[in-house]
């Protein structure tokens, strides 16, 4: 593909790089650098061999793919306890839909887990890892008791993972972010699962009262991820390993366990989005 280093600005529907972000139909996300980009419009603006506009936003490249009809878009704000499949075990584990979304507790008791899907739909068949989708959710960290004997894990995503009241294992298909505490040290990560094998990137620490934007695009079986925390933009982390390329899975995972100590860890999830 011959390189363009410029496209007069009377030819193009775009007048300033910066007004794409604002062109309906697109969705953004965050990266590092752009890839597979061998069109160039300006050097702010790149185009990739997939079709993806890539702009570079305050220093910041940004992925935007272009509008899809044939989508699905399947996304909640936890109005309904019914719609859930919920499971819980051990000491005193609560899970409830109030007016901030759907709640999902260890309390200060060991031994606590809860066990919580949100069906995409209605069984595997659908895929949901399969046609490069985008997750995202909205979650508040409602008590992540920081006392240093404190052990927990907690997930939120795509697929899912086996979990007790001692521990929380990626054996399952899964795509998402892991909340996991260590010696009362709450910690963010981004988890891509193939049921065999796992790979995280640690994103940032996070704390009793945080709120959390988290988000992950697929692109070909890699996947970047990013957050917002209590308002402000993390930094994107991309996992290109272990993708499931098969699931028998067709849910969204909220799972969390106190790792056999007695101490909380508490959430509350307002809302996720799915599209594919």
């Amino acid at each position: 593909m011959t390189e363009v280093n410029e496209v007069p600005q009377n030819n193009s529907p775009i007048n300033n790089p910066n007004d794409i972000q604002n062109i309906e139909g697109l969705l953004g996300l965050v990266s590092s650098e752009p890839v597979n980009t061998p069109l160039k419009f300006w050097d702010s603006v790149k185009l990739d061999t997939a079709g993806n506009l890539w702009v570079n936003i305050n220093n910041i490249w940004r992925m935007f793919k272009p509008y899809k009809e044939n989508k699905i878009i399947a996304s909640t704000c936890f109005e309904d306890y019914a719609r859930l499949l919920v499971s819980t075990g051990g000491g005193s584990p609560s899970a409830s839909v109030g007016n901030t979304g759907f709640i999902f507790a260890t309390g200060a008791t060991a031994l606590s887990y809860i066990n919580a899907k949100y069906n995409l739909f209605p069984d595997s068949a659908f895929k949901i890892f399969n046609d490069d989708p985008y997750f995202s959710c909205v979650l508040h960290c409602e008590d992540l008791d920081a006392d240093e004997s404190a052990e927990a894990s907690a997930v939120v995503g795509l697929g899912g993972a086996t979990i007790t009241g001692t521990a929380l294992t990626f054996n399952a298909p899964f795509v998402g972010f892991n909340i996991l505490k260590e010696e009362g040290i709450s910690t963010l990560y981004a988890v891509v699962s193939n049921g065999s094998n796992s790979s995280s990137v640690l994103l940032t620490t996070v704390s009793t009262n945080d709120n959390l934007e988290l988000f992950f695009k697929v692109s070909s079986s890699s996947v970047t991820f990013n957050y917002r925390k209590n308002g402000i933009m993390g930094s994107p982390a991309n996992i290109n390993t272990y993708y499931p390329t098969d699931s028998s899975s067709n849910s969204v995972a909220m799972m969390t366990t106190n790792k056999a100590t007695d101490f909380s860890h508490n959430f509350i999830i307002s809302s996720i989005y799915y599209e594919k």
